[in-house]
């Protein structure tokens, strides 16, 4: 939904993606918030899922089209910060994926820039 949000050919709305990563970081931090317990632990040969893969599936397409908008970008960094502070414990996944966004869209930036378009598309 996320990265459909983004599609120029969609929409050319940057208000759309953010109220995906919105409602995708209110999921996200009611997931860091549950903790199970051993009368509630997956039943046998449910493989459990890494907290690092669902976060990174959350972003990804958003920060990666979404680059070249600021007010997304800013957006999934503000969610990151906001998952950050729900579990401190597992800031590094958020941090990680932040900091990979951030420099794509310096790569990106550094890209239009060697190609004498220094805009970002709009």
């Amino acid at each position: 939904m996320g990265s459909l949000a983004d599609d120029r050919v969609i929409t050319n709305d940057p208000g759309t993606a953010i109220a995906a990563i919105e409602a995708g970081t209110r999921v996200l931090a009611a997931v860091l918030r549950h903790r199970l317990d051993a009368d509630h632990a997956p039943p046998p040969g449910v493989p459990p899922f890494a907290l690092a893969d669902l976060l990174d599936g959350f972003s990804r397409a958003i920060a990666c089209d979404g680059a070249g908008t600021v007010e997304v970008g800013i957006r999934v960094q503000e969610a990151w910060a906001a998952l950050d502070a729900v579990r401190p414990e597992a800031a590094e996944t958020p941090r990680a994926v932040g900091s990979d966004a951030l420099a794509r869209r310096r790569r990106d930036a550094d890209e239009r820039w060697r190609q004498g378009n220094p805009a970002p598309r709009a």
